[in-house]
């Protein structure tokens, strides 16, 4: 990587002086950094990054958050059809008087991260555990382990079951901040959870996030990952999860409308029967960027992976799906399935697709495919002729096109939200 390009971002997000907390927290927030400044921001040299181009955050001034709590209303977090705990994350601060957690269920905690260094417990000795530091392209989740400014513990003891999902806002109010979101979550056996994230933000900002997330045997985790932005916004959104024995892990993300929004994904099947599951959409227009990568790793025998992500991208966007699948040797009778199928709906539109099997067993299931192609003419021509504005008949095709991903969302609300941006016919 260019030096002068890593240096960029490495002066615009300055290590501040060493936080307080407990020495081994200093020393992972040591090595994190060092690993950044080794290695900086991941680019095209890449293969996983060989789609999302991450020069433009080096042409922006950005800085970290203060750690003053931003006034805030009620009605600027709210999502309708969404109840249950919540935590609000504003200008990289935990802010207390608009999240709801003290009515949580039994055998569920959730701290904020400081909280959780502070008194040392819910699990937050995991962090740092799962996303790995030492690969060529650890920048981004180096950088955010290195100033990490807010987070999330979650913990939930065997068996608990929550009856509604925990959602965690993350907003930026103020122009040229680039907090560094760190979650980790922790499933018992036998426990259930849903996990609403959501994304927003005002001006030029950069939100950057890990999930670490453990699933242990026979628990179920679902991951929903909501962002939207403009074109001067950057999302970067890294989540690295292991299932247990007939564990089940179902990932789904919109992202909507940014300079650059990239949703990367790594799951590891440890054990017999656990399952993942991968769904997406994404789409823009103008110089919007969306970019979904999967990782899926099969290590034992009768484990299961779905993917399916669609793109519906307008006039001068870019859309890019990368899903590699490994079997791993000794994974026999493993089923794997990737599909991936874009929307383009200007000429100028731009749509790259690469699913990716890695096989070192010989008694497995897999399949991939991808397809690129444009709103089909004769069924708009029909729609027309049945005196349906043109502009009506497009958001018909569209919300068709997309419905069979949003079905498999784990959460009717998230699926409204995608509807209602990406379902227009227009790729805004």
């Amino acid at each position: 990587m260019n030096v002068a390009r890593r240096q960029a971002v490495t002066l615009a997000l300055a290590r501040p002086p060493r936080p307080a907390g407990p020495d081994w927290w200093q020393a992972l927030q040591e090595r994190a950094w060092n690993r950044y400044q080794a290695v900086g921001l991941p680019g095209p040299r890449l293969d996983d990054w060989k789609y999302a181009d991450t020069h433009p955050l080096t042409q922006v001034d950005l800085r970290l958050p203060s750690g003053d709590v931003a006034p805030m209303d009620a009605a600027q977090v709210a999502m309708e059809g969404v109840e249950g705990p919540l935590v609000v994350l504003v200008d990289g601060v935990f802010h207390p008087g608009l999240s709801r957690l003290d009515e949580l269920p039994d055998g569920m905690t959730v701290s904020p991260l400081e909280t959780a260094l502070g008194s040392g417990g819910g699990g937050v000795e995991r962090v740092g555990a799962l996303a790995e530091l030492d690969r060529d392209d650890a920048g981004l989740r180096a950088l955010n382990l290195a100033l990490a400014s807010t987070g999330v513990v979650v913990e939930l003891a065997p068996d608990c079951r929550p009856s509604a999902p925990l959602s965690l806002v993350h907003l930026v109010t103020e122009a040229g901040l680039a907090p560094q979101w760190r979650h980790v979550l922790r499933l018992g056996e036998g426990a259930v959870l849903t996990l609403l994230e959501r994304y927003q933000g005002l001006g030029t900002h950069w939100h950057n996030t890990v999930v670490e997330a453990e699933v242990e045997a026979g628990a179920e985790l679902n991951h929903i990952r909501l962002a939207e932005g403009d074109e001067s916004a950057f999302l970067t959104h890294e989540s690295w999860v292991t299932v247990a024995a007939g564990g089940r892990y179902l990932g789904a993300g919109a992202a909507h409308g940014h300079r650059l929004a990239r949703l990367f994904g790594s799951v590891s099947l440890d054990a017999p029967e656990a399952r993942a599951a991968w769904y997406g959409v994404y789409g823009g227009t103008g110089r919007h960027q969306a970019d979904h990568t999967t990782h899926t790793h099969h290590r034992a025998p009768r484990t299961e992976s779905v993917q399916l992500f669609k793109g519906v991208l307008g006039e001068g966007a870019r859309g890019a799906y990368t899903g590699r699948v490994v079997v791993h040797t000794g994974a026999q009778k493993i089923r794997a399935e990737q599909k991936n199928a874009n929307l383009l709906l200007s000429r100028n539109a731009e749509a790259d697709a690469r699913p990716q099997l890695e096989i070192y067993a010989d008694d497995v299931q897999c399949a991939h495919g991808a397809t690129v192609g444009e709103l089909d003419a004769d069924a708009l021509f029909y729609l027309r002729a049945r005196g349906i504005a043109e502009a009506d008949a497009r958001a018909l095709l569209t919300r068709a096109f997309i419905e069979d991903v949003l079905v498999a969302f784990p959460l009717e609300a998230a699926a409204r939200w995608v509807r209602e941006r990406l379902g227009q016919g227009g790729g805004t």
